[in-house]
Parts: structure tokens; C-alpha cells; sequence
């Protein structure tokens, strides 16, 4: 089977199809800044290792509220950024060119009428959400809330009674890691310091998270040709062993 063009090459080809359009490739950070994701290639990278790359193919950054106040469409794989677009009345597309399971945690979306392809992108076929797929997932009407009244329950079961301890799972290094990030760098400038113990733990926190930041950066140095040509074939590497949506999909009931 011949393995599919990579992601990026598609919208180059939905911006040459309509160069009346900008195709905006929404990221959440800019190359080497800090991000919840990890990226193994940057997007940026992606997009600016593309030939002949049309001039309306552009990332950005900024908040997703004002990319959507200005957007004619939207299209993602299983960002929750759908259900704002959906919010704004905003038509889309939930690619299923990767597969639709719970691997793509994109399962939620069948029957919502907003799932297609790349080729859908590409000719303009966007679509709005289903009706009662809407109702049946955060869209029903503000009478039907029940979390407000559950939470005045637990508030007084709190109260009166208490609630049962959290049940936490085993921890691991990583865990352990992030509790000591959190209590240098979250919500403190780290004046509270006080012994040479916690100093030298702020110490190797902050170096092992400016290595963290800048791990795209310091793998270019070492290899340069994940840019370009490499960068192409990584995009194009996973789009052929990503599980296709045929072997994948499960019926809906």
C-alpha cells in the first residue's frame, strides 16, 4: 500500500487550492519555548521544511479564542480546541486519515459529523456538528446542569462528614520530579530558601528544566538533519504506521 503524504504537504495542498484563504497551523508554543506537549519535530520545522511551500501556509501562535473569532474553518485530530470551534459556529473537520480508537482519543467524535479526511481539507468539505451529537456532549441546555448541585453536596458532605482521601496511585521518579518543580517554580519566586539542601535542589530543578526547554534546540545541534528532508520523512514514517481508520473504528450503538 503506498504510505500517505504527510500531513503537512496536504495543507500546503488545501492553501494552494485556496489562495484566497491563509491555512493557519495553530501551535501552542514557538520552536525551543516550553510546552505541555512534547514535539519530537517542531511543527514549525514541518512547515518550513516543505518545497514550493505556498505563502497563505503560515503558523502561529496566541490564543485559540481569537484564531477562532476570525476562522472560516477549523480541523484538528482530537484537540479539545473542536469544541470551542463547535461553540463558535465554527465549521470542522476531526481527521480520521490516523484512525478513529482510543489510541487517537478521538472515539467521543462518531457520530458527531465532524469527523473526515485530509481530502476533505483539502476541497473544502467542512461540516457542522450533528445536533444530538451536541446535546449528548456538553452542548445541552443550561436547565440540565447537574454538577452544580453535586458539588453543593459535596461541599456540605465536606462540611459535616468529610471526604474520603484521594486515592493516589504508586508514585515514580517522574512523579517525584515534578513535586520538586512545583515547589520551586509554581507560584513562588523561590525567596523562601533556606537551607543549603533546598538551595542545591532549586539549583538542579532549574537546570534540568532549562534543559527540558530548550531539548528541540539541543537535539538539532547534535543532528542537524532533523531538519529539512529528515523532518519530512519522520511526518511521513508515522502517517503509514499510524492504525488506519478501517482497522480501527468500532460501531456505534
Amino acid at each position: 500500500m503506498r504510505a500517505p503524504r504527510p500531513t503537512t504537504s496536504r495543507l500546503a495542498d488545501a492553501a494552494r487550492a485556496h489562495p484566497d484563504r491563509e491555512v493557519v497551523v495553530k501551535v501552542r508554543a514557538r520552536r525551543g519555548e516550553a510546552q505541555t506537549h512534547h514535539e519530537q519535530v517542531p511543527l514549525e520545522d514541518l512547515v518550513e521544511s516543505l518545497d514550493d511551500r505556498p505563502a497563505n501556509l503560515v503558523v502561529r501562535t496566541g490564543p485559540m479564542h481569537e484564531h477562532l473569532e476570525r476562522a472560516g474553518a477549523f480541523v484538528t485530530v482530537s484537540s479539545t480546541a473542536l469544541l470551542e470551534a463547535v461553540a463558535c459556529g465554527v465549521p470542522a473537520v476531526a481527521l480520521d486519515d490516523f484512525g478513529v480508537g482510543v489510541e487517537q482519543i478521538n472515539l467521543a467524535l462518531q457520530g458527531s459529523g465532524l469527523l473526515g479526511s485530509l481530502d476533505d481539507v483539502v476541497a473544502g468539505r467542512f461540516a457542522h456538528a450533528d445536533p444530538a451529537w451536541c446535546v449528548d456532549n456538553y452542548f445541552h441546555d443550561p436547565s440540565e446542569d447537574t454538577w452544580v448541585e453535586r458539588v453543593r453536596g459535596l461541599v456540605e458532605q465536606r462540611r459535616s462528614d468529610g471526604l474520603p482521601a484521594y486515592p493516589e496511585l504508586p508514585g515514580s521518579w517522574r512523579d517525584g520530579f515534578r513535586r520538586i518543580l512545583y515547589r520551586h517554580f509554581a507560584f513562588t519566586d523561590g525567596t523562601e530558601r533556606t537551607t543549603l539542601l533546598a538551595t542545591v535542589e532549586h539549583r538542579v530543578a532549574g537546570a534540568a528544566l532549562w534543559l527540558t526547554q530548550r531539548r528541540g534546540r539541543l537535539l538539532r545541534l547534535v543532528r542537524p538533519d532533523v531538519r529539512g528532508g529528515a523532518a519530512q520523512t519522520f511526518a511521513a514514517e508515522n502517517s503509514a504506521t499510524a492504525p488506519q481508520a478501517e482497522d480501527v473504528r468500532t460501531p456505534t450503538s
